[in-house]
């Protein structure tokens, strides 16, 4: 009845243990401004009565604001649920059974899942040594495997924290302009490059964004930013209203008023050097440039268990002779109490 490869396949999976602090899912942990949360109600209120039909077919009005925030085209953007819609999208109308998507690995693991759903090869590419982007290692594998249709890079990435300069993508780019390049900026609103620049500059190159982790995770909500071409392509593939009516429209709001998440994106970033700045001579900690913080550690499966002791949920990260610890960075007061904990550990 189903796929054979299925009855082995396993999907991405959530650990439900007890705990009293969570930080393993890099949302934004702090409240939403007052005044944010007040106009997000009002729009909830005021479309309720809406939810009785169906939303708009390619979320016009949502784009139309996206445009006007980024002072682009409408025809640069294709909005999903959530960017890990965006993920399968990308894969299914790039890459067939015989074809091999590419990324980092460690990186984002809906590559890997949405490619091997396609049934498609997936590929995961090892860091330097020194947690660098493994450019020629890239290019020589693209060059000598004409199957790989896509690749995905993550920056800032996820788990490591760690964000690629510009110059150094558009180097890659450039060198490999019979595919198609994925910058996956989930995170770097936390990052002083949005990398906007390179999906404008390159006809290879989409830039894929989400309102998820600077406080929205709940509302699933991403978009894609490229050529009118790349678009045109994936909104073949977008199924229709896929982006609910309160989503829509708690998306536009937000847009209106980003300036008041700006002071939450600073805190965030404050608390990120909080983090580095007590551990760093305790700990390997990666330069990290997101929302969260990430320990090398050839222990870090204790470390995981001995937090979990004391009920706070980490995200654990086994990379072959590499151990990683993920935490999310939360409000000051969480923060404190993580790295008091984490300054007692051994």
């Amino acid at each position: 009845m189903f796929k054979e490869f299925l009855k082995q396949f396993k999907n991405y999976e959530v650990d439900y243990e007890d705990y009293y602090i969570k930080v393993d899912a890099n949302e934004n942990l702090l409240d939403l401004p007052e005044e944010l949360a007040k106009k997000i109600e009002n729009v909830i209120v005021a479309n309720l009565n809406n939810i009785r039909l169906y939303p708009e077919i390619n979320s016009q009005t949502l784009i139309n604001k996206l445009s006007q925030f980024y002072n682009l085209s409408y025809d640069n953007f294709v909005v999903g649920n959530g960017s890990d819609q965006l993920i399968q999208i990308i894969v299914q109308s790039t890459s067939t059974k015989n074809d091999t998507v590419l990324s980092l690995n460690p990186s984002f693991v809906m590559y890997k899942i949405s490619s091997l759903l396609q049934e498609a090869n997936w590929k995961g590419i090892n860091w330097e040594d020194n947690w660098k982007l493994p450019i020629d290692e890239i290019i020589d594998t693209v060059n000598n495997n004409n199957s790989i249709k896509v690749l995905f890079i993550d920056t800032p990435n996820n788990p490591t924290g760690i964000a690629f300069n510009e110059d150094e993508l558009s180097y890659l780019i450039n060198k490999l302009r019979d595919i198609l390049i994925v910058i996956d900026g989930a995170y770097s609103d936390y990052f002083e490059n949005n990398y906007l620049g390179l999906c404008l500059k390159y006809k290879n190159t989409l830039l894929l964004k989400t309102f998820s982790k600077i406080g929205f995770a709940g509302i699933r909500c991403g978009y894609a930013i490229a050529n009118k071409n790349i678009i045109e392509f994936l909104n073949k593939v977008k199924p229709p209203y896929n982006v609910n009516t309160l989503t829509h429209n708690i998306a536009i709001e937000i847009l209106e008023n980003f300036d008041l998440l700006k002071n939450n994106i600073e805190i965030i970033k404050n608390e990120r050097q909080k983090y580095i700045t007590k551990l760093s001579e305790k700990y390997n900690i990666l330069d990290s440039k997101s929302n969260f913080i990430a320990i090398i550690n050839e222990n870090a499966h204790l470390l995981y268990d001995y937090l979990l002791q004391n009920k706070i949920k980490t995200k654990l990260f086994k990379l072959n002779n590499t151990k990683l610890l993920r935490i999310t960075i939360s409000d000051s007061i969480e923060n404190d109490i993580i790295i008091d904990r984490l300054l007692k550990w051994k």
